[in-house]
């Protein structure tokens, strides 16, 4: 945080702005650790969806697209994964009337309770389902899809393609290409020393690996199967984190900009008081486009004046509108006080 304490009206500002980024850092955690395991379980319910006789029948007769059709056939995908906008409209909402109780209300007012039948809220709430659908099941079929069109051609038994399907389920197709990369290395005479270096391995495995390379004795079946599936299930994992940390951005930065704009609709807060500033976290996992954008917005910007990036305009940190390069992963947040 830049801000500088050098009069009262400062000191008040800087105490309200620390408040808030703490408040924004507590939101996006726990919009990230429940949006992460809403995903997990989604999956996992899907994966216990799938009956294998029934898609090594489906893989049999159509290829790849009989196991997308049984995918389809067999549950609801969009129920399954409206769980997780679920989970993240759940915690966002919790997270809009914690910054709304941090808003400067005279005291002798009743405190700003969140509305989330506003007509903003109920858009930013179905555009983010829509695109977490869309950000979960069209990658997760397009995955399946190249794994067992890939098993295919490797000459592989529908059963085997049909049983690491339902074990990988969820990977999009180059987390699944990376997968499969993984076994193959493994399966080697001589396991290939890369996988070592590959940060999703379990490293519980490494002495069995370096051991196998030592002595030239391969890795039997049940290892390369087991280190295969720890490192699909690793794989999973770090995807749901990547799109819960871009979700808990968003969501944070959306629910603070929408309380300020609801006290602002109630005539709580004058919005030409309200003032805008783009925080960085300050340490050094943030991108160099970034750590520029306090400087391109000196004075802030009002409650409708988008920030300039070097990526092109933010309304705020995760805004669904701006680039992918500028919001996904982003752990930025939007401080707004009184002018």
């Amino acid at each position: 945080m830049t801000l500088t304490a050098t009069t009262n009206r400062d000191r008040f500002v800087k105490l309200a702005a620390d408040s808030q980024v703490e408040a924004i850092d507590q939101a996006q955690a726990r919009i990230d650790a429940a949006v992460v395991a809403a995903i997990i379980a989604a999956f996992g319910s899907l994966a216990a969806a799938i009956v294998l006789r029934r898609m090594v029948d489906a893989i049999k007769t159509d290829g790849p697209f009989g196991a997308l059709a049984e995918l389809s056939a067999m549950t609801d995908n969009e129920a399954v994964f409206r769980t997780v906008a679920d989970a993240a409209r759940d915690r966002t909402l919790r997270a809009a009337q914690v910054f709304a109780n941090l808003l400067p209300i005279p005291g002798r007012e009743a405190p700003l309770t969140f509305s989330p039948l506003a007509g903003r809220y109920v858009d930013f709430e179905r555009t983010r389902e829509t695109r977490i659908l869309q950000r979960l099941i069209d990658p997760m079929r397009e995955g399946a899809r190249i794994h067992v069109l890939e098993g295919l051609r490797g000459a592989q038994s529908p059963n085997r393609i049909a049983r690491q399907l339902k074990q990988r389920i969820g990977l999009n197709f180059r987390e699944m290409q990376a997968v499969r990369r993984f076994e193959a290395a493994l399966a080697k005479p001589v396991p290939d020393s890369a996988v070592l270096n590959r940060e999703l391995r379990d490293k519980r495995f490494d002495g069995t690996i370096r051991r196998s390379r030592r002595t030239g004795k391969r890795l039997t079946a049940a290892q390369i199967r087991r280190q295969t599936e720890r490192y699909a299930d690793r794989t999973l994992r770090a995807r749901a984190k990547r799109i819960a940390q871009t979700e808990g951005t968003m969501g944070a930065s959306a629910a603070n900009q929408m309380v300020w704009e609801q006290a602002a609709d109630e005539g709580r807060i004058p919005e030409q008081d309200m003032r805008r500033d783009w925080v960085t976290q300050d340490d050094g996992g943030v991108r160099e486009a970034h750590i520029q954008i306090p400087g391109l917005n000196p004075d802030g910007r009002g409650m409708n004046e988008p920030f300039d990036t070097p990526l092109g305009p933010m309304m705020f940190p995760g805004d669904p509108a701006g680039t992918a390069p500028n919001r996904i992963g982003c752990r930025c947040r939007p401080v707004i006080t009184l002018r």
